[in-house]
């Protein structure tokens, strides 16, 4: 579905380009002619490639409705047409008319449960190559599970529950054994392993404790809550993937992940 009037079509983009956020820069970004993420990161647009494909992905949608097919795509879609929508009080009926469909399409999407099914599979696909390469070379891994990706934190729409764990090279027990509880309605899924090529020190056996001890101080010095629920653990964290992998590059660290379509 594409908004067809010109009028409507220059009424959006203008609305795009003067969001005062990530959205509005990888908006400006586009309309400047850069087509790739890097590109996009380059220029300012985004925290990182990753980030700055995302939102240009929810662009596209609201240019060229061209409708994400993952659930949790379709939900940062239909929440960041919320907020357009909620920014521009002033949009013209058709214009307000135009987003409302884009939105109930993502709905759509998001609540379909085929597509669910198929999201899960993708990401417990990745999530198993994650897992073994973290268990062959050891690293510092983010994990959660696939409701999490859809249902933002309540401290910040944009963030959602992510937990941070390590482990070296020698592993007693493999990390999916771990991960999985039969207390839980879903498998947990790894979307994330940070590793190093530099030798690392540790007082522990285990060479990534202190990396992973990093990832929380900054983790906390910077906002991003951790759960409050007794049972929580202490290593959930209300954050973004865009900021861990950030945490990654200033701690230069390796980053390998597995981007769904």
């Amino acid at each position: 579905m594409r908004a067809q009037d010109s009028e409507v079509t220059s009424e959006i983009n203008s609305a795009l380009e003067a969001n005062p956020g990530a959205l509005g820069k990888v908006a400006r970004a586009m309309a400047e002619g850069h087509t790739s993420p890097t590109a996009m990161a380059s220029a300012g647009a985004g925290a990182n490639s990753g980030h700055a494909g995302n939102l240009a992905r929810v662009i596209r949608f609201i240019q060229d409705g061209l409708v994400p097919s993952a659930p949790s795509r379709a939900a940062v879609a239909g929440r960041s047409i919320g907020g357009l929508l909620r920014d521009n009080p002033n949009f013209s009926d058709e214009a307000i008319e135009y987003l409302q469909r884009l939105r109930n399409l993502a709905d759509s999407v998001e609540k379909s449960d085929e597509s669910r099914e198929e999201e899960v599979q993708d990401l417990t696909q990745a999530s198993d190559q994650l897992t073994e390469k973290v268990e062959q070379m050891g690293g510092v891994y983010v994990y959660t599970f696939p409701t999490y990706l859809i249902v933002p934190a309540k401290v910040d729409p944009e963030r959602f529950w992510f937990k941070i764990g390590q482990t070296g090279r020698v592993v007693e027990q493999r990390i999916a054994d771990q991960l999985r509880s039969t207390a839980m309605p879903e498998d947990p899924v790894v979307l994330r392993v940070y590793t190093s090529n530099a030798k690392l020190t540790d007082d522990s056996h285990n060479p990534y404790g202190a990396l992973e001890k990093k990832f929380h101080q900054l983790l906390a010095s910077a906002g991003h809550s951790k759960t409050l629920a007794r049972s929580g653990g202490t290593e959930w964290f209300a954050t973004t993937v865009e900021f861990l992998d950030q945490i990654a590059i200033t701690l230069d660290l390796d980053i390998e992940k597995r981007e769904l379509d």
